[in-house]
């Protein structure tokens, strides 16, 4: 572990923390622990670490505190931080100058020689002017348990999660852990760590143990049962929508790196953005922000962030393997089978360390018109991380994902010969490779991250041949390649109270490669757009209780120009038991490339539109949607207020109200002159001509509820329930929601350690409530809604299902798995649902260890 250290400040061999040797001996550390003991932080209640390690202790004892071990001892971590959550650095130079001077200028704060001992028993950090600061104790009491946590697991670092982690449902996800909010440490609210009832954002934290305990086939089923947060769309492209916000409007991060390649997938990119994503062994813990972000984060962070945190090197070999799979009863409903593998430890000792994950997973094709295709995925992951000192660590990543989907006549593809075009077998393969560079610098109290990350992603679509008995590769292939360059500085100082600094800057360039659809030439062409970034944030704590956390970005694009992001938050724990937080944020979305580059022209009218000006009866004519470069970036301000209550003993309540207001919705609309007629593409007559619009507003409300109760030792109540309100403000559509999110979503679950030995169980149930999904293009499913007489869009059932389950511990290495999702057997049809909702089906799995 590496803290900032003033003269006088060392770490012995013999593990005991020697503080300003000159001027303070242990005894009277200790004697400062004894009197700070009765002010001790109120996670020292949440956790029997505390208890187990007396008072008067010395550091030596503990051996799960990092700040008492040499660094050879402390097996390649370093602060107790993830290297890979830490960003990387801005190519714009000016950038750098100006985050270079503010970070002097900010060490320059509090270069006065002042020295720290922490103590971590007591739950209090004590500096030499006798002062104490209640959220940086929240920070040691976080890291000393993970640490202690790491000692007892070989090592490897684990977050410290509930004290009975039931098993979790696929179908039913486990619910966040909102129960052990003291106990859990996040860095996606501001960027460093922090205890959760701390983080000026809403947030909820899925831990490993609870994801590996249910069936892991890609995002969405860690995140079916998160309050905000709903799992919907169609059989082949669900998305995760986040407050009622479209899956597009959600940044997901893994180790704090963006990770966005819609753009290689045409004509939905729904679907695929879940899969791109490690196995549950390497996650350590999938942290989901809701409301916007883009003061940290930038562009798509409108609805919230994922981000899938991995588990750190241990410092001893350690891994292991995982094999699982659903039957359902149905076998119009197709099975699924993977096994994934997770393994990491050192080359050298406490110099660089290896990491090696991947996985395999295969699904059956549904016997159901419009149901889930077949899918092959494959996928691997290295990671080196090398600290060549107690300073420096370097961190380099290479992954390789493959995805194949298969479609055929008869089974997902209804057969018919009523079309112009005969319907035909099709898949398609979307793959994805990135790689990541990056540095983490320690110098005096400022923390630096850098990094480089490259992602690069493909679509190709095939369809069966009957001649040849093949299939056909489609003669476009997209290519997207994001390159991001990342900086960040973490300061912490004292003024007035106590501060934590982040500044830092981010440059992102994104390259399509792809036809011109409209122009038809068959020949690729590259469209480029850069932005740039800086941003500062800072979190104050003016008492022990109450924290304000001021924030602003400033995003430039090449063609728009700069967007500014600001937000204002602020954290009050009124009692021990009771926290109030609030505040305003902003997001916005940049247009995609397609949307603004000049001369890009996307085809539209859909697959059995006519390419001519005469067309047949019953058919559309085919149009084109030019890039528009006076477009604007997407946005929008949330407001939020939210409570929690916690009784530190078995009790947990939380509420939380947010409203959001979107502005300048990207849309498309049919050009008409004056007379209301048809407009054609001057280029090329045989196309009508459609234009992208800033015009369309939306207001976006409701409330989150929270609860975890647990009565005795071995049963855990768990439950939210989630109200959104989501209306249009202007467009065709208004009055309806902007996307179909359920207005009504609840989920409870009960938990219980059986007096078995090592054998958990639970059941669960959720209800998804009704959906409207308004739009151009919503399909003939469900309930036609009316405007006007005209049809402008559908809605779709709700359901209710119930899952029971439990995991078996046949030895400290080898766990079963099991669970019967959807017990009732609710089967929702794509004709009332466009969705497919499986029925009765079987989970098994066994995992390994070693």
């Amino acid at each position: 572990m590496s803290i900032g250290r003033s003269e006088g400040e060392h770490f012995s061999n013999d593990q005991e923390f020697v503080a300003c040797q000159n001027s303070m001996t242990e005894k009277k550390i200790l004697d400062g622990q004894r009197d700070m003991a009765a002010q001790s932080f109120r996670a020292e209640n949440e956790t029997d670490w505390g208890q187990k390690s007396g008072a008067g202790k010395s550091f030596s004892e503990r051996k799960g505190f990092g700040a008492g071990r040499s660094f050879s001892e402390r097996k390649g971590f370093s602060a107790g931080r993830s290297f890979s959550e830490r960003k990387g650095f801005s190519a714009s130079r000016k950038m750098l100058v100006a985050l270079s001077c503010s970070t002097i200028f900010s060490m320059s704060l509090f270069f006065d020689g002042t020295a720290f001992a922490e103590t971590v028993n007591d739950g209090v950090k004590i500096a030499n002017n006798g002062k104490q600061s209640k959220p940086v104790s929240a920070q040691n009491k976080q890291k000393a348990v993970k640490d202690n946590a790491a000692e007892e697991n070989g090592g490897a670092t684990v977050e410290a999660s509930s004290s009975a982690s039931p098993a979790a449902s696929a179908g039913n996800a486990p619910l966040a852990n909102e129960g052990t909010m003291l106990r859990q440490v996040v860095v996606s609210a501001t960027g460093f760590e922090q205890n959760v009832k701390d983080a000026p954002a809403s947030i909820s934290v899925i831990p490993r143990e609870e994801i590996e305990k249910g069936s892991f086939r890609d995002l969405t089923d860690a995140l079916k049962n998160v309050q905000g947060v709903a799992v919907t769309g169609t059989a082949a492209e669900q998305d995760i929508f986040i407050r009622g916000l479209p899956g597009a409007y959600t940044l997901i991060l893994v180790d704090g790196k963006r990770q966005s390649t819609r753009e290689a997938r045409t004509n939905g990119n729904s679907g695929f953005e879940q899969s791109f994503i490690p196995p549950a062994a390497a996650i350590e813990r999938i942290e989901v922000v809701r409301g916007p972000m883009s003061s940290l984060y930038g562009s798509d962070a409108m609805g919230g962030v994922i981000n899938i945190i991995t588990r750190k090197v241990p410092h001893k070999w350690t891994g292991s393997f995982t094999l699982d799979g659903t039957a359902n009863q149905y076998s119009k409903f197709g099975n699924t089978a993977q096994g994934s593998y997770y393994v990491g430890g050192p080359l050298a000792p406490d110099v660089v360390g290896m990491q090696l994950w991947g996985r395999g997973l295969g699904r059956e094709e549904d016997d159901i018109i419009s149901g889930s295709p077949k899918k092959k995925e494959i996928d691997i992951t290295g990671k080196v991380t090398v600290t060549p000192n107690e300073n420096n660590d370097l961190t380099f990543e290479a992954g390789h994902t493959r995805l194949r989907r298969y479609s055929s006549v008869g089974h997902n593809i209804e057969r018919t010969e009523n079309i112009s075009r005969k319907p035909v077998d099709t898949y398609n393969k979307n793959d994805r490779d990135h790689w990541v560079v990056g540095y983490t610098g320690r110098y005096g109290f400022t923390t630096a991250d850098f990094s480089v990350l490259q992602e690069t992603a493909n679509r190709t679509n095939y369809t069966w041949d009957s001649p040849t008995h093949d299939y056909v590769a489609n003669l476009r292939s997209p290519e997207i390649r994001n390159t991001v360059v990342d900086g960040k500085f973490t300061t912490p100082f004292d003024i007035f109270g106590r501060h934590t600094l982040v500044t830092g800057g981010q440059f992102n360039r994104g390259a399509l490669t792809d036809q011109n659809p409209g122009m038809r030439t068959g020949l690729d062409e590259e469209f480029t757009i850069e932005q740039w970034a800086g941003f500062a944030e800072d979190e104050w704590w003016l008492t022990d209780t109450f924290s304000l956390t001021g924030g602003v970005r400033m995003d430039h694009h090449q063609i728009y120009g700069e967007h500014w992001s600001p937000r204002g938050y602020a954290v009050w724990h009124a009692t021990d038991n009771l926290v109030f937080k609030g505040g305003v944020s902003t997001g916005f979305k940049a247009p995609e490339i397609r949307e603004i580059a000049p001369g890009y022209a996307y085809t539209t009218g859909g697959g059995n539109c006519f390419y001519g000006r005469n067309p047949p009866k019953g058919r559309n004519r085919c149009g084109v949607i030019i890039g528009a470069d006076n477009l604007e970036a997407e946005k929008s301000t949330s407001y939020e207020f939210s409570t929690i209550w916690d009784n530190l003993d078995n009790l947990e309540l939380g509420a939380t109200y947010f409203y959001t207001d979107f502005k300048d919705k990207i849309t498309n609309r049919q050009v008409l002159d004056a007379n209301g007629k048809q407009v054609e593409w001057s280029v090329d007559p045989n196309y009508v001509l459609y234009e992208n619009l800033n015009i369309d507003d939306a207001v976006m409300q409701g409330v989150e509820l929270t609860g975890s109760w647990k009565p005795i030792d071995v049963l855990t109540f768990r439950s939210n329930y989630t109200y959104t309100h989501s209306e249009q403000k202007s467009g065709d559509y208004e009055g309806l929601p902007l996307a179909r999110t359920p207005k009504h979503m609840a989920n409870v679950r009960a938990e219980w350690q059986t007096p078995i030995e090592k054998l958990e169980s639970f059941a669960a149930a959720t209800y998804h409530g009704k959906e409207t999904n308004a739009g151009f293009r919503t399909g003939t499913a469900g309930k036609a809604v009316y405007k006007d007489g005209k049809v402008v869009g559908r809605e779709y059932d709700d359901y209710f299902t119930f899952d029971i389950g439990g995991s078996y511990a046949f030895s400290e290495n080898v766990k079963l798995n099991a669970a019967i999702y959807n017990l009732f057997d609710k089967r929702v049809g794509v004709d009332q649902f466009n969705d497919v909702v499986e029925g009765r089906r079987l989970w098994l799995s066994m995992n390994s260890q070693f």
